[in-house]
């Protein structure tokens, strides 16, 4: 019985996986240009200069990053469950994508991980992130900001 409940689970995050992914458009021609307008934080965090976010009680801390180009950014899971922090185009829509050259998803991950921002990156762009597990489950909205 229990074999069978996890091959059930196991199909059912297979095909999950593969509809959340298979609309992802993957033209760089196709990618809006970077913002400079920030998306509103839902905990006052007015920006923390740094290399590292923290995800504690499924929230991301600090909610707006403020970080150089060619960053390499460490994430640290507090959770007792994996998380992500996957880049997306447009805040809110909880669809992977770049915000100009920016593009980052860590896969899902316990423990710590890290990832680089593009040396190339340009100073003002804002890059709201989520995390792809959880969806809309996480307490505040995040982003990056690139000094």
């Amino acid at each position: 019985m229990k074999r069978s409940s996890w091959a059930a689970w196991s199909v059912l995050l297979a095909c999950l996986t593969l509809t959340a992914c298979s609309d992802r458009n993957t033209d760089p021609a196709s990618y809006p240009p970077p913002t400079t307008t920030p998306p509103p934080t839902t905990d006052g965090d007015a920006g923390v200069i740094g290399t590292t976010i923290t995800i504690q009680n499924f929230a991301f801390s600090p909610a707006n990053l403020i970080v150089p180009a060619g960053a390499t950014i460490t994430v640290i899971n507090m959770d007792p469950v994996p998380h992500t922090v996957t880049s997306q185009t447009v805040a809110d829509t909880f669809v992977p994508g770049p915000v100009g050259t920016i593009v980052f998803d860590t896969g899902p991950f316990m423990g710590q991980t890290t990832f680089t921002i593009p040396a190339d990156a340009v100073s003002g762009t804002f890059v709201p992130y989520f995390c792809a597990i959880h969806t809309s489950m996480m307490l505040n909205r995040a982003n990056l900001t690139i000094q």
